[in-house]
This record gives structure tokens, C-alpha cells and sequence, in this order.
């Protein structure tokens, strides 16, 4: 990489770090007041939080009675798909009876196992199933 192409790379990774401070120094202030605050067509970012209940408002105490605050992000539909329907597993190695082995194909060959669904170390991503349906991002 020429001097010049990895100045530029560096600018852009300083500008992107730049940029990213500055979105979430305001996103603190919006948050700390209550707001949601909209990443583009990423999502959104809240403040989440449990508390007790009262009967009567005015034994209601927020400094003792809120719990679990928490922030949240709730990513958009498009950025959630475009990341779900691209991801990619490997099996990076697997261990039986304390036998560790370097891919399943490895595996298979040792065990005598042939084929095993789509014989590759490397499944597809995308669609539902392996747990993809949860959101652990909320």
C-alpha cells in the first residue's frame, strides 16, 4: 500500500472515530432526557428500566424504586435482516472423549461418518433455525 492510500485510511478511521464520539457524547444528552435516539436506518437506542409499583403516587420514590436501567438498542428491520440473512457459522474444531479434532470433516473422516447434511465445515447463515430467531440485542 502506497504512503498516500494509507494516510487516507488512516484519515478515514480517525474521521469514522470522530464522527462516532460525536453521535454518542449527543446521544448521551438525549438519552439522559428521556429520549430515544434514531441511528439512521439502523435502529434505535432507549433507556429501559423495572420498578415497584404503588398504590398511592405520592409514596412513589424513584431513587429507591427504579431498577434494572438499562440502555437499549432495537435495530430497524433492514439493518436486522441484513445482518441475520448474511451470517456464516464454521465449526471451528470438534471434541469428543477429550479427542479434539480440527473441523468436522475431520471428525467424519475418523469416525468413518460419510455426507452429513450438506458436508461442509462451513453452514450457510441465513433464515431461521440455530436460534436466530432471538434478538439478543432486544
Amino acid at each position: 500500500m502506497s504512503l498516500p492510500a494509507t494516510l487516507l485510511k488512516i484519515l478515514r478511521l480517525h474521521l469514522l472515530k470522530w464522527i462516532l464520539e460525536l453521535f454518542f457524547r449527543e446521544a448521551i444528552k438525549e438519552l439522559l432526557n428521556g429520549n430515544s435516539v434514531r441511528a439512521g436506518r439502523y435502529g434505535n437506542f432507549r433507556i429501559a428500566f423495572r420498578s415497584e409499583g404503588v398504590e398511592d403516587i405520592n409514596e412513589f420514590n424513584a431513587n429507591s424504586m427504579i431498577k434494572d436501567a438499562r440502555i437499549v438498542f432495537q435495530p430497524s428491520k433492514l439493518f436486522r435482516s441484513e445482518v441475520i440473512n448474511k451470517l456464516q457459522f464454521t465449526v471451528n474444531c470438534v471434541t469428543e472423549d477429550e479427542v479434539k479434532y480440527a473441523s468436522l470433516s475431520d471428525y467424519r473422516r475418523a469416525k468413518g461418518i460419510s455426507g452429513g447434511g450438506s458436508g461442509s465445515d462451513k453452514p450457510s447463515g441465513g433464515g431461521s433455525g440455530g436460534g436466530l430467531d432471538e434478538n439478543p440485542l432486544g
